[in-house]
């Protein structure tokens, strides 16, 4: 079961009432999200806050957690077979046509008007209530499956034909990046504070309040580019310092840098800005100066 509105209690034992979609942006989400409760009156259920990816940020009852039966939002659990417990064994590389697709998505949603957001939202809510909440039989062992990790990197092998690419988590802002993203590739859209340029090498920082998280763009990635692409990146550059508002949608490879999460993108097909791949955006940014 899902909710939209929950109760935030703090070390103080203040309440206040948080929404799904509006808790990404606050700059105490980190202590939040560890402290949401069901909102019924009485009701000791604690409740699991889910980041935005495919579908909308949404708040669902903590595992194994019960609502009261006097609750609004009880429900009875369903059982089910035994779970899944997923091991990655390799690394399968990601189609630009796949890339190029999640982007394209990501960028739509962050883009849609009150009126789209809506009618998007609704059409989830509808979805949600046909889903039964099952609940795991633990007296069996869990199922063991192999899967690939997905990667951007020339090391990693493209999946077989026929067979269905692993799935990419894509993260609407830094403060959804975690470190179970490590050493897979994530998508990423946000804002960019500053754009660093040198040899062969560009560093994008993207920043949300007061978190920061570095793109980087390196030897891979100047080696499957355009020829011209350090002019494409220094017209990006002269944009952001004309004070043109960009906002860096990429899917990259995860990694940690000096203690801090960085996304490693490897081809110029896995990068867009303001929506559009980085040499259509240069040119419709000089226009016929170009």
């Amino acid at each position: 079961m899902t909710f939209d509105t929950v109760i935030y209690r703090n070390s103080e034992g203040e309440e206040e009432l948080v929404n799904a979609e509006e808790i990404a942006l606050r700059s105490d989400y980190e202590v939040i999200k560890k402290n949401l409760h069901c909102s019924f009156e009485g009701c000791t259920s604690r409740i699991k806050y889910v980041p935005k990816s495919k579908i909308k940020a949404f708040f669902s009852t903590w595992p194994n957690d019960n609502h009261t039966e006097e609750c609004l939002n009880y429900f009875e659990r369903e059982r089910k077979n035994a779970s899944t417990k997923k091991i990655a064994s390799s690394s399968a590389k990601l189609e630009d046509k796949h890339i190029s697709n999640i982007l394209k998505d990501m960028f739509k949603i962050n883009n849609e008007t009150l009126e789209e957001k809506e009618l998007r939202l609704k059409k989830q809510r509808e979805k949600s209530k046909k889903n039964k909440t099952k609940v795991v039989d633990k007296t069996q062992e869990p199922n063991t499956t192999v899967y690939a990790r997905p990667s951007t990197s020339n090391d990693a092998e493209f999946v077989a034909s026929g067979t269905r690419a692993p799935n990419v988590k894509r993260r609407f802002n830094i403060f959804d990046l975690q470190e179970d993203d490590i050493g897979k590739a994530t998508a990423l859209i946000e804002r960019a504070s500053s754009i660093e340029l040198s040899e062969k090498r560009a560093i994008f920082s993207l920043q949300n309040k007061d978190k920061e998280v570095n793109v980087y763009l390196e030897e891979e990635f100047f080696a499957t580019g355009y020829t011209n692409i350090n002019t494409f990146l220094e017209i990006v550059n002269e944009a952001f310092i004309n004070g043109e508002e960009l906002t860096l949608g990429c899917v990259g490879d995860v990694e940690k840098r000096n203690g801090k999460l960085c996304l490693i993108v490897n081809g110029q097909a896995h990068l867009k800005i303001n929506g559009q791949r980085i040499d259509k955006f240069a040119f419709n940014y000089r226009g016929s100066d170009y």
